[in-house]
């Protein structure tokens, strides 16, 4: 198979498939409990993937692009970036 034609596929199985799964609780006659339990779950899966995948990904490529000098301030760059990205969400979860 053409390797365009699988990502388009997977792309589209993957929004199908993430569409279902967030009209599901809205179509089925749940509890706030449930619902809330669902959220939960929801929001877990997000903080693991960012700690997982998302915030090493970041660090890899911030050391990789950085040079000789600049290595050695590399992690008050990444400690800036994190505090200043939780500073950001927060801002937007409090208003």
């Amino acid at each position: 198979m053409d390797e365009n034609l699988s990502v388009i596929l997977f792309c589209l199985f993957l929004f199908l498939f993430t569409t279902l799964c967030g009209y599901l609780p809205v179509a089925m006659n749940t509890s706030p409990k449930i619902l809330s339990i669902i959220a939960v779950i929801g929001g877990g899966l997000l903080i693991s993937a960012a700690l997982v995948v998302i915030i090493p990904e970041g660090v890899m490529t911030l050391i990789e692009s950085m040079e000789g000098d600049k290595l050695d301030k590399a992690g008050v760059y990444i400690g800036a970036s994190l505090i200043v990205g939780f500073g950001f969400i927060l801002v937007i979860d409090q208003s």
